[in-house]
């Protein structure tokens, strides 16, 4: 791969770049402008409102100039930002399949969202971004970033207080399973069957019909729970084979994984803190190292399709 990305590099990527290292760092000056501003409000407001006995004055009018100056900072990032994966991440996925359409403001619909069942609390911020759709092989897929949060009271003896609290982030794909599927199946990481004498309990999480899959593998139920509303069909739906998949799956992706088999889809949820698909603001903008990165997550989630071989056609559509 990293032949194929150099030879689109050099071909295509590096003059359109070059052209926006000035914007790249015009942005960096507009930090450094934010964080001087920031810091010489602060050093004037706040001895200036103590000598005045106001200090709370002094600390919003600081507060005041910092959130304008790193909102306009802000913006002026995500110009750059899109400017940069709109040239880099268009070509990457042409580079893999023409099918590949990138929207990188776009992100998975709160419908799908909820439709994978794989969150079932309420949240209260839904946030999205790189939104990827197109076809490898037989198989139709779509992804984006996601960060859901809901919003929380955390109330003592001295304050009441708003919390945000995370309840995805990471990145939700969505493949086309050539299969209707008449059950809602979900697997989980294992830690969510907190003990496996109260494992069903934990179903209602989820949806009061679910019930514990038993499966004959020790090593899968190492790292997955299985929840469905129909037995017979969650263990069709995990043969050995696809069992191994997954396994493997999990290992070489090193974060959470949670997935569902619901109507025509399998969704995927894999969590992670990391922010994909981004450049680096302090590298320049031409760098082959930054491109590289972004192409290496970019072939991780849409190998998706080949790690569980979902062109096979395993299921088939009744």
């Amino acid at each position: 791969m990293e032949d194929r990305i150099s030879a689109l590099y050099e071909q295509k990527l590096r003059s359109q770049l070059s052209s926006l290292e000035s914007t790249r760092l015009h942005v960096v000056k507009q930090l450094w402008i934010a964080l001087a501003v920031g810091g010489i409000t602060a050093a004037i407001a706040i001895p200036t409102a103590l000598h005045f006995n106001s200090l709370p004055f002094g600390i919003i009018a600081t507060f005041i100039v910092a959130i304008f100056m790193l909102v306009r900072f802000s913006k002026q990032k995500q110009q750059y930002c899109v400017s940069y994966k709109q040239k880099v991440i268009t070509a990457l996925l042409a580079n893999i399949n023409e099918s590949f359409d990138y929207q990188p403001l776009g992100s998975i619909s709160e419908q799908d969202y909820k439709a994978s069942q794989l969150f079932p609390q309420r949240y209260d911020s839904f946030r999205g971004e790189d939104f990827v759709q197109g076809t490898i092989g037989k198989t139709t897929l779509r992804f984006s970033e996601l960060d859901t949060q809901v919003k929380k009271q955390r109330v003592n003896q001295k304050e009441n207080r708003e919390e945000w609290e995370t309840i995805f982030r990471g990145i939700l794909f969505i493949a086309d399973a050539n299969k209707h599927f008449n059950s809602q199946t979900l697997i989980l990481p294992a830690k969510n069957a907190v003990i496996s004498a109260i494992g069903d309990a934990v179903s209602h999480l989820f949806n009061h019909e679910n019930k514990r899959v038993d499966l004959e593998s020790p090593h899968f139920e190492q790292h997955f729970s299985v929840y469905s509303s129909d037995q017979i069909e969650a263990r069709y739906l995990l043969t050995p084979a696809m069992m191994e998949r997954l396994v493997d799956f999990v290992t070489k992706a090193k974060n959470r994984i949670s997935l569902s088999f619901i109507d025509n889809n399998v969704y995927i949820a894999m969590s992670s803190n990391k922010n994909y698909f981004e450049p680096a603001l302090f590298t320049s903008s031409d760098s082959l190292e930054s491109v590289q990165a972004i192409a290496q997550d970019l072939q991780f989630v849409i190998d998706i399709v080949s790690d569980l071989d979902l062109n096979t056609r395993i299921w088939t559509k009744h």
